[in-house]
């Protein structure tokens, strides 16, 4: 390069910033945007609840139930200001085009209205994106189509929808004693196909203990005409003496005759083929969401590795899910998504006995809670056989109103995770998740890992 020019050479620029700014004012950030109404509801003692609308098309989302405010009240003026800040988004909307309702002075936070927009907007865009996304596949299409797939029932629900299978996680016997006894009936229609057995508070014995409870309930017939299969869940982190203990249950776990497992990582898997399970189980293996299958590769490879029963990942959002369960259709494979539960934030080895009990905490699993620093109480589940605790979130994950969107993307079953709920909970949960879901949160199915 020429670095030190003589007078009177010539030099020649190459960068104009007067003009660059100029085009780009023209033309970059004059993106047309899409036009939107929003109509919110903010009401002491209910649930927030936001609408978008654009055209005939529409998404509505719910927030936290609202506490009455002593200081300061919502007022119109600062939630459409909230509201309006739709950034670099695809949208815009006009204060005359927000309708508010505020009832009861409730006190409503900045970053709850922040999640009410972003949730609301992305899930219109997910819908605007996937009704007019070129080349639909044909299972796309029929969602659309009343004609040919619709044939609603009196409640406007799709058919094949409420066909969807239900299969229910459980962690007690008796949550298990309870889930036996409603079998038949399920959540909004569908009866349990599968149940997973959690061992981490009643170890691999009570598990056992467990398939047993379901032997009777199926009364001996015969394993293709079972009424319930049921699988063991092996342990979230799989250590080297978590692997000892399995060595020594492994005739148990042989004996027992399990219809499958559901392991949670690849080491998992590998300890149940070196071992004989996987022929044993017949090849009945079904990666949980903790497995990662982001991509069509990923499912690719574990499918070489002979796993054809997935749970879609937690960490996708609608659209993502849609788009991987649209590149995996073609394949023989099972796709099951988590549908209510409380997820694990952290699985730790620093037991929450430890710091707390003046005695050695060893030997007592169980349920104990932990206070953050927002007063939220967070269950964390100790298991003495895996010498490790689940932290679990503060709200369950809920999307059983989801359903008829999850079967148009592909999914073929849903699940009920139970961890810490009472038998009554249970029981309420099975038959009447919407009415008794009062504060959930959506995961990342509406946004994503940010």
């Amino acid at each position: 390069m020429l670095r030190n020019p003589k007078n009177g050479a010539s030099v020649y620029r190459t960068r104009n910033n007067a003009l660059l700014q100029q085009l780009r004012d023209r033309f970059i950030e004059k993106d047309k945007k899409i036009p939107v109404k929003m109509s919110i509801l903010l009401r002491a003692g209910e649930r927030a609840w936001l609408k978008v609308t654009m055209g005939e098309h529409e998404a509505d989302v719910y927030g936290d139930v609202l506490e009455v405010s002593q200081k300061r009240p919502a007022v119109r003026e600062d939630v459409v200001k909230q509201l309006r800040k739709l950034g670099t988004t695809v949208f815009a909307c006009e204060e005359q085009d927000i309708e508010t309702q505020i009832d009861g002075s409730p006190f409503v936070p900045v970053k709850l209205l922040n999640d009410l927009r972003r949730d609301a907007l992305s899930e219109l865009e997910e819908r605007l994106l996937s009704e007019n996304a070129p080349d639909r596949e044909e299972r796309f299409e029929a969602a659309n189509d009343e004609e040919k797939q619709q044939s609603m029932d009196g409640t406007g629900r799709s058919a094949k929808a409420d066909s969807m299978k239900l299969t229910v996680q459980v962690m007690s016997a008796e949550q298990l004693g309870v889930v036996l006894k409603k079998a038949g009936e399920g959540v909004d229609g569908p009866a349990v196909s599968r149940i997973y057995i959690s061992t981490e508070l009643s170890g691999i014995d009570g598990a056992i203990k467990m398939k047993e409870m379901v032997d009777e309930y199926n009364g001996g017939v015969p394993d293709d005409n079972k009424k319930v299969k049921v699988y063991l869940a092996m342990p979230y982190i799989f250590r080297r003496n978590t692997a000892a203990l399995y060595d020594r249950n492994l005739d148990a776990i042989k004996a027992a005759g399990f219809d499958g497992m559901l392991v949670r990582s690849p080491e998992e898997l590998m300890y149940v083929k070196d071992n004989g399970l996987y022929e044993e189980l017949g090849g009945r293996i079904v990666a949980d969401y903790d497995v990662y299958t982001y991509n069509k590769s990923a499912f690719e490879e574990y499918e070489r590795l002979g796993i054809h029963d997935f749970t879609l990942s937690e960490e996708l959002n609608a659209g993502q899910l849609k788009g991987l369960c649209r590149s995996v259709k073609a394949e023989d494979v099972y796709l099951e998504k988590l549908a209510y539960g409380y997820l694990p934030l952290m699985v730790t080895a620093g037991c929450t006995l430890k710091y707390t009990a003046k005695d050695k905490p060893c030997g007592r699993p169980g349920v104990y809670h932990l206070t953050d620093r927002k007063g939220k109480q967070l269950a964390a589940v100790n298991s003495c056989a895996y010498c490790y605790n689940l932290i679990l979130n503060s709200v369950p994950e809920y999307l059983l109103d989801r359903k008829e969107e999850l079967w148009n993307m592909g999914v073929d079953a849903v699940r009920m995770s139970f961890t810490i709920e009472t038998a009554a909970e249970v029981e309420e949960l099975i038959m009447n998740a919407v009415e008794s879901v009062k504060d959930y949160t959506r995961g990342h199915y509406n946004r994503g890992v940010d």
